[in-house]
């Protein structure tokens, strides 16, 4: 967590510096290339990654936990390899429907692809809590990422190309540690008996993936298409600015999830400070949360003059932002039971359809009238839509749920 920090406060520094030496324009490529690379190793992953955290306490010695990470990795790595082969036979084409030039849409592809695996080794070592290595690893990618682009951002006269070309060695180099750091836990004796239950709790947990998604990126894809790339810039360094607590609180959930999953077994096995430990633990982080942003909306005006003028106009979307980023982290707190138990997950995945289209069909009414500001406002309406759903749905399902309330 520290590392993260650490990290992110320094990048976040540097935005301002870039702000004047990247146009709008330039930066709305990279965000879009970002968006379509997130998607890309989304739908290569399939969610799998997500089974590690889940079937790893119900492993009973360390080779069944390598079983089951290999026989994740192997589908990651088949899903990948069609799903790369499949876009890149149509990459003109797609990269034409997105209004993306095509030399950014084979990169995105690129970078997904490399990149799809990082994060099936990082779900390994958090349910292991080897938080020591964790933190490491999160500083030298980190600290290679922030020099990298230093460095190609100041010599580089395509300052687009030089932040798409950072993603592009970063997914390098995670790539290269998924190998070395996965090599004590690969095994030929695949787990194939189990592959059914895996790949039933993937595919309940994918539509909610593709969901989310969808809510937090699509706005870009039609602020892209229908305005053009220096809107999209302007908006992606706004929410660059306003996610900044979702960002790290995403990273203290990646440690707070295998907790909680911890938990949910203890309390099942009838240990009773479990449910107080964890109630204890949600108040406080829930409480920083709360602080964090609330400091940051008030500094926001002086945040947004140490940009550029050009992106005087983010100042709006990064009010709106920090508020959708409270909205999110209860989301995603609310939501850690029906992630634990398995009949819940569909349900979960609803919840997401529901709010994705729901959000298509603002953006598409509110983004050609009314520009980044009816971005802001269909992102807060749809967020806003599946935190009610959830609450409700914890209320009605409370005996499952009642700990988190």
């Amino acid at each position: 967590m520290i590392a993260t920090i650490s990290i992110r406060a320094t990048s976040f520094l540097l935005l301002p510096f870039y702000s004047h030496l990247v146009s709008p324009e330039e930066y709305g490529y990279v965000y879009m290339v970002s968006a379509v690379s997130t998607f890309f190793n989304m739908v290569m992953q399939f969610s799998m990654h997500a089974c590690i955290s889940r079937f790893f306490f119900d492993c009973e010695d360390e080779e069944s936990v390598k079983r089951l990470y290999s026989t994740i990795v192997l589908f990651i790595s088949i899903n990948s390899v069609i799903i790369f082969t499949l876009l890149w036979c149509f990459n003109e084409q797609l990269a034409v429907l997105i209004n993306l030039p095509t030399v950014y849409f084979k990169l995105a592809l690129i970078i997904s692809f490399f990149g799809v695996f990082y994060n099936a080794i990082l779900a390994l070592l958090y349910v292991k809590q080897n938080a020591k290595k964790v933190s490491v690893t999160s500083i030298c990618v980190g600290v290679f990422q922030i020099f990298i682009q230093l460095l190609l951002v100041v010599n580089l006269e395509n300052k687009a190309m030089a932040l798409v070309g950072t993603l592009f060695l970063n997914s390098i180099l995670t790539f290269i540690i998924f190998l070395f750091y996965s090599k004590p836990f690969f095994t030929v004796n695949f787990d194939f008996s189990r592959a059914r239950k895996y790949m039933y709790y993937s595919f309940s947990q994918f539509p909610s993936d593709v969901s989310g998604w969808l809510v937090k990126f699509t706005d870009r894809l039609f602020i892209n298409k229908y305005i053009g790339a220096a809107s999209t810039g302007i908006y992606g360094v706004g929410c660059t600015v306003g996610q900044i607590p979702t960002i790290l609180f995403m990273s203290l959930n990646s440690a707070l999830v295998p907790y909680i999953f911890s938990k949910y077994k203890d309390m099942n096995s009838g240990v009773e400070k479990s449910e107080i430990e964890l109630v204890k633990t949600v108040t406080i982080v829930s409480s920083i949360l709360m602080v964090l942003i609330t400091i940051l909306i008030i500094l926001s005006n002086n945040i947004v003059q140490l940009l550029a003028p050009e992106y005087a106009s983010a100042f709006f979307v990064i009010i709106v932002m920090l508020v959708i980023s409270l909205v999110d982290c209860y989301r995603v707190i609310y939501m850690q039971p029906l992630s634990y138990n398995i009949k819940y997950t569909k349900v979960k995945s609803l919840i997401w359809v529901v709010s994705a289209i729901f959000n298509i069909l603002l953006n598409i009414y509110l983004i050609p009238r009314y520009g980044i500001y009816g971005a802001c406002f269909s992102s807060l309406t749809s967020y806003s839509l599946t935190l009610v759903l959830i609450l409700y749905l914890a209320v009605i399902t409370k005996a499952t749920l009642h700990c988190l309330l």
